[in-house]
């Protein structure tokens, strides 16, 4: 299976993360520690990483980022996640979840893996947006899901 990480703008999604966790929490995001669950070529987790303790976690890794002190990478082997109850006060789940079978499985392991008081900032495409994000094809996924899917998986393959 070919993977890909997107590496475009990352700097600007980062910015943008830490605007709505910032609104949110009312705070500055430093001295956190943060799950960057699903962080493709790492430089999300790696912004954080200056101020916070940030592990970044994927089922393969792909970042492109030098290796950092500050950084862990923790590879997934399964929907379970490999973290002691109520440890993150952030995690990061950015553009992942649709790529998961087990979409509700996930938001409980997350769940589970967040303090108490911790937040987890969820984002996930616009299906009403008439270009499709990773291929950048106008209407595809408006396609019946399986069909999609199909083309999808062909699509990422040349």
């Amino acid at each position: 299976m070919k993977y890909f990480a997107v590496s475009d703008n990352r700097q600007q999604k980062a910015d943008k993360i830490e605007a709505v966790l910032r609104d949110y929490l009312g705070e500055d995001i430093k001295g956190k520690r943060i799950l960057d669950l699903g962080c493709g070529s790492g430089h999300i987790a790696e912004y954080f990483s200056h101020t916070n303790e940030v592990a970044a976690a994927d089922v393969v890794e792909q970042m492109t980022i030098g290796k950092k002190d500050s950084l862990r990478f923790i590879k997934l082997g399964s929907a379970s996640l490999p973290f002691e109850d109520n440890c993150f006060d952030i995690v990061i789940f950015n553009h992942v979840i649709f790529c998961l079978p087990d979409q509700s499985g996930q938001l409980k392991e997350i769940y589970r893996i967040l303090k108490k008081e911790g937040i987890c900032y969820l984002a996930s495409a616009n299906r009403y947006f008439p270009i499709e994000g990773f291929t950048k094809l106008p209407l595809i996924h408006y396609l019946p899901n399986r069909l999609f899917r199909s083309l999808y998986k062909i699509i990422r393959k040349t």
